[in-house]
């Protein structure tokens, strides 16, 4: 799944480099033009990219540590429970 994304991140590169993006000025004011760009439905996938964002963060720093040394998985199962969200108990 990583590497899907990371290929995706290689795209969205060599688009920002490829497309060519000429800055005029309007005559708007700052706010005026904000106002224009954050909306509802942006400022909603922006807070659901952050949410899940932190979520897989927090999981690859904190949980993957805690299974590995705490409850002594081996990366097999470890790979396992994050590929089927298997919940393991004490």
């Amino acid at each position: 799944m990583f590497y899907i994304f990371d290929g995706c991140m290689v795209l969205t590169a060599a688009m920002i480099f490829k497309l060519q993006v000429k800055q005029t000025r309007t005559g708007e004011r700052t706010l005026q033009s904000l106002k224009k760009i954050v909306t509802r439905p942006a400022l909603i996938l922006y807070f659901l990219v952050a949410l899940f964002g932190m979520g897989w963060g927090i999981q690859d720093s904190y949980l993957a540590v805690y299974l590995q040394q705490v409850m002594k998985l081996t990366p097999f199962q470890r790979s396992e429970y994050t590929l089927n969200r298997i919940r393991w108990s004490n």
